[in-house]
């Protein structure tokens, strides 16, 4: 087939096949939205780390090629030197138009490593904690070469505080139509949800808090936190301490569509993560017709169904708010993902 258009992308890790709906959710709604928009585009996925295999597979029409890395530092140099190999085949067999990679890490190095031996144009997207000055790759970096994008305002905030300069663009990733809960159902068992990896900077502590502080008010109050992470242990024994265990269930990490699932069965998703470059889960949450309550992160923006706090007692004070007076069960889409595919279509120059 010929192909207009070629687009490669590097990113630290992607889905190991199509079954695997866990690993980088937003991206695998991207690549198939694209893909859609744009049938005569040629798309190539490099996966650094993640699936733990070095191989070449389709994923929906789409050649994903994995480095296998498997996050070992003695394997950093080869694989780096594999992926440029990769990018540097790829053009040969067809032009790339432009090289995009996720994170501002090894991600954006191999990308614009290849790019300027190449000469094919690199963007490069701030995801998350990436922003911060810890970056090493802030300093590393020549980031005047790099095309890049920021996935909210609060994250590029975060970008020029840390560097003095902007993203050259806001794109968020979008949600799509097929994941929005239109049924307003009031039929809500959980009172209060929390979807994350349980690390530190996610701070899944103070929605433990925020629970132990509504059970007085609420006393058949029900809560579940679904995650898998170090701090695993940690949370598990603040719960049995607080007494909260007929309040707060904990669930392993499950597939994206049960999320969603469960999104629509909860009255108030609790966000009480310290950085987020977008949060897609606080959108994801609006779009099944929770209310959220959310740290002032990401694309968090207070409105009828959502509102923000900065401390553990307020964010519980606004949940309780919500649970007393809801407004209705509507979902609400700021994020469409055709929003997001136009916008990168006119960052790629292909309209």
């Amino acid at each position: 087939m010929k192909y207009n258009w070629h687009v490669v992308f590097v990113t630290p890790g992607f889905a190991s096949d199509e079954a695997d709906s866990q690993c980088t959710p937003y991206l695998q709604d991207f690549f198939r939205a694209l893909q859609a928009a744009q049938p005569d585009a040629r798309i190539s996925v490099i996966a650094l780390q993640y699936p733990y295999r070095n191989s070449h597979y389709r994923w929906h029409g789409i050649d994903v090629y994995s480095m296998g890395g498997r996050n070992r530092r003695w394997k950093k140099l080869w694989v780096w030197r594999q992926c440029k190999r990769q990018i540097a085949k790829l053009h040969s067999e067809q032009p790339i138009d432009v090289l995009h990679a996720f994170w501002l890490g090894e991600s954006a190095q191999c990308a614009l490593q290849a790019g300027t031996r190449l000469g094919i144009p690199v963007v490069a997207t701030l995801m998350g904690q990436d922003v911060l000055p810890e970056n090493r790759y802030l300093r590393k970096l020549e980031l005047g070469s790099l095309r890049l994008v920021a996935l909210s305002a609060f994250s590029d905030g975060l970008f020029e505080q840390s560097i003095g300069r902007k993203a050259d663009a806001i794109i968020s990733f979008g949600i799509a139509s097929g994941d929005v809960d239109r049924r307003a159902s009031p039929d809500r068992p959980y009172d209060l949800l929390a979807v994350g990896s349980l690390i530190a900077v996610k701070r899944l502590d103070r929605f433990v808090r925020i629970v132990s502080q509504l059970r007085y008010q609420f006393p058949s109050l029900r809560a579940l936190l679904v995650g898998e992470g170090p701090e695993r242990h940690k949370i598990a024994a603040m719960i049995a301490e607080l007494g909260l265990q007929s309040h707060l269930q904990m669930i392993p990490q499950l597939p994206r569509g049960e999320i969603l699932e469960l999104m629509s069965k909860a009255k108030v998703l609790v966000h009480t993560s310290k950085v987020e470059g977008m949060g897609l889960v606080l959108a994801e949450a609006l779009a099944r017709g929770c209310y959220l309550v959310s740290a002032p992160v990401g694309v968090a923006d207070p409105g009828d169904k959502c509102l923000l706090a900065d401390n553990t007692y307020q964010l519980g004070e606004c949940a309780a708010h919500f649970l007393r007076h809801p407004v209705d069960w509507e979902p609400r889409v700021s994020y469409p993902l055709e929003s997001c595919i136009a916008q990168h279509l006119e960052l790629y120059g292909w309209q």
